[in-house]
C-alpha cells in the first residue's frame, strides 16, 4: 500500500519525535491513538490512523517541522521573480554600443544550457545502462537455484532507482534547518533541531524522488525565467540605445567562413524565423558585420530571441512539464516500508503499557479477594470464635479443629466470589 505525501509526512514526522523525544507522548496517548487505529486494515493504514491521532495533540512547533516536506514548492514563485530580475538586470548586451555575435551574454547562455541538456543526456542513458545491467543479474538469479533472492535484488533495484543524489542528502537538511529557524528561532524548544534533522533523514528516504523531481522542476523554471528576463532585458535596453553587432576573430575572418559559422550556429532559428514568416535571414548582413562599424542589430536581436525561444525556454519548459508530472505521480504514491520502528517504537510502547496495566489490575484483583477473605471469613466467622475461646476457654485442638473445618467450608464461597465477581471485574477493567 502506497500513501500520500501528507498522510507519508505525518507518519514520518511521528516516527522521528518518537525517535528523539520518547517523552512527547503519554501513554494513555499512545494506547488512545493504538485503539483509534485497531478497526483500519493491518499494515500502513493502521499506522496511519495511529499518527493522525498523535499528530493532533502535538504543539505548533512540532507540527511546523512538517510544512518541511513541500519545500521547495513554497519558494517557487520568489525564486522565477528574482530569476527574472537577474536576467533584467545582467543580460542586456553587454555595456558597449558594439557587441560581439558570439560573445555576449545571450550566447554565453544558450551554451550553458545546451552544456546542461547534453549532462542530462549522458545521465539519462547511465542510468539506463545501469538499469538494464540490474536487470539482466535479476534475471539471471531466476534462473539459477535459490532465486528466493530475487525479490531482494528487485527492492534493491528500486531503492537504487530512486536514491536521492548527494547534494540533496547533506545541503538540502541543512537549508531546511536554516529556513525554519528563521522562522522560528524565538520559540524553538531543545529538541527541535534534532527532530527536524531525523525528519529530513526518514523523508529522503521514503520521498527522496519526489524531493529531486521538486527541485529540478525548480531549476528549470529558474532557467526560463532567466532567459526571459535576458531577452526582455535585451529589448528594453534596444528601445533606449543603438546597438551594432560585430565579428572579430583572429582564425576565422573571411567572409565565406563567418557566413558558413553563422549559418550552421544560427540555422534553427534562421529556420523558425522563415516558418514564422520573419525572414531573419534578409535582416542580417554578413558583410556589414565584418566591418568595423558592424551590422544593425535589430535583426540580430530578433535572432537571438528565437535562439533563447529554441534551446532554453521551450526544452526547459518541456523538462518543467515532465518533473511536473512525476511530483504528482509521486505525491500520491509514496511507499512506506515497514522497518524495526513500528515493531519497537511502536508497539513496543504498546505492550509495556499493556503489561503494567494488567500488573497494576492483577494486583487490585489480589486486593479485592484478599479483602473478601477477610472481612467474610476473619471477621465474621474466625474473630467471633476467638473471642468465645478466650471468654469461655477450652482445649486449643478443639479450636483449631473448629477453624480448620470452618475454613475449609468457606472455600466453595471464595471461588464463587472470584468466578462470579472478581474475574468478571478484571476482565471488563482490562477490556
Amino acid at each position: 500500500m502506497a500513501l500520500t505525501e501528507d498522510d507519508a509526512a505525518k507518519i514520518v514526522l511521528i516516527r522521528s519525535i518518537e525517535e528523539c523525544d520518547p517523552g512527547a507522548f503519554s501513554e494513555e496517548l499512545r494506547a488512545q491513538a493504538f485503539v483509534a487505529a485497531q478497526d483500519a486494515e493491518p499494515g500502513l493504514s493502521s499506522i496511519e490512523r495511529y499518527a493522525a491521532r498523535l499528530f493532533e495533540h502535538l504543539s505548533p512547533w512540532y507540527q511546523s517541522i512538517l510544512q518541511l516536506a513541500k519545500i521547495p514548492l513554497p519558494w517557487t514563485l520568489p525564486v522565477c521573480f528574482a530569476a527574472f530580475l537577474f536576467g533584467l538586470a545582467t543580460n542586456l548586451l553587454g555595456p558597449a554600443q558594439q557587441i560581439h555575435v558570439i560573445r555576449n551574454p545571450i550566447f554565453i547562455l544558450i551554451a550553458w544550457n545546451l552544456l546542461v541538456f547534453l549532462a542530462l543526456f549522458v545521465l539519462f542513458l547511465r542510468r539506463k545502462i545501469k538499469t538494464a545491467q540490474l536487470s539482466d543479474v535479476v534475471r539471471a538469479q531466476n534462473n539459477l537455484p535459490g532465486a528466493e533472492n530475487v525479490k531482494g535484488r528487485r527492492s534493491s533495484l528500486r531503492d537504487n532507482q530512486s536514491k536521492a543524489p548527494w547534494v540533496v542528502k547533506y545541503l538540502l537538511p541543512g537549508v531546511w534547518h536554516f529556513f525554519h529557524r528563521m522562522i522560528f528561532a524565538v520559540h524553538e524548544q531543545k529538541n527541535l533541531a534534532q527532530i527536524m534533522r531525523r525528519f529530513s533523514h526518514h523523508w529522503l528516504s521514503v520521498a527522496g524522488a519526489l524531493v529531486v523531481a521538486r527541485w529540478r522542476r525548480l531549476l528549470h523554471l529558474g532557467s526560463v525565467f532567466v532567459a526571459s528576463g535576458a531577452v526582455a532585458g535585451m529589448y528594453f535596453r534596444g528601445l533606449f540605445q543603438g546597438y551594432r553587432v560585430v565579428w572579430d576573430s583572429t582564425f576565422i575572418v573571411d567572409q565565406e567562413s563567418v557566413d558558413m559559422f553563422i549559418r550552421v550556429l544560427f540555422g534553427p532559428s534562421l529556420w523558425l524565423s522563415n516558418v514564422v514568416g520573419l525572414e531573419l535571414a534578409n535582416e542580417i548582413s554578413v558583410a556589414r558585420l565584418l566591418t568595423p562599424e558592424g551590422d544593425e542589430a535589430d535583426g540580430w536581436i530578433h535572432l537571438f530571441a528565437i535562439s533563447v525561444l529554441v534551446a532554453v525556454v521551450l526544452p526547459r519548459l518541456a523538462l518543467a512539464a515532465w518533473q511536473s508530472s512525476r511530483v504528482g505521480r509521486l505525491a500520491n504514491n509514496i511507499p512506506l516500508p515497514l522497518d524495526h520502528y513500528y515493531g519497537e517504537v511502536i508497539e513496543g510502547p504498546i505492550r509495556l503499557l499493556v503489561e503494567n496495566e494488567v500488573a497494576a489490575h492483577a494486583q487490585t484483583f489480589s486486593a479485592k479477594v484478599a479483602g473478601f477473605v477477610a472481612s467474610k471469613l476473619y471477621d465474621e466467622q474466625i474473630v467471633p470464635k476467638l473471642i468465645s475461646f478466650r471468654e469461655g476457654g477450652g482445649r486449643i485442638a478443639d479450636l483449631k479443629s473448629d477453624l480448620t473445618s470452618t475454613t475449609v467450608a468457606f472455600l466453595p464461597k471464595i471461588q464463587s466470589f472470584i468466578t462470579d465477581t472478581a474475574i468478571p471485574e478484571l476482565q471488563l477493567a482490562l477490556s
